[in-house]
């Protein structure tokens, strides 16, 4: 079946350092077909990202919901989008191109 229900869930988690940010994010796929219960493919990757700051500086919270959302979520989405294309060629899966993403 070739009609995919696609479910895509990101989650991120930052982390403040002296010197840096460093954020963990995870994008997870799941493409389910209509008439099965089980996932046909799932795939997830976390991606480390690193900031470096040149001063003591500590980010707010408020910060990191935008950040995330327009910054790092369209960032890592294109090698996200790369990552999925190739493994599921790798599988030798019927291609899955996701689309850009949009805010």
């Amino acid at each position: 079946d070739k009609n995919l229900q696609i479910d895509i869930k990101e989650k991120e988690k930052f982390d403040q350092e002296e010197k840096g940010l460093k954020v963990l994010y995870t994008i997870s796929l799941k493409g389910k077909s209509p008439n099965f219960d089980k996932p046909a493919v799932e795939i997830s990757v976390t991606y480390n990202i690193y900031y470096s700051k040149k001063e003591k500086l500590q980010i707010s919270e408020d910060f990191f919901e935008p950040f995330s959302k327009f910054i790092l979520g369209m960032m890592v989405w294109t090698y996200f989008r790369e990552f999925v294309q190739n493994m599921i060629g790798r599988m030798n899966l019927p291609p899955l191109t996701l689309p850009l993403k949009r805010l």
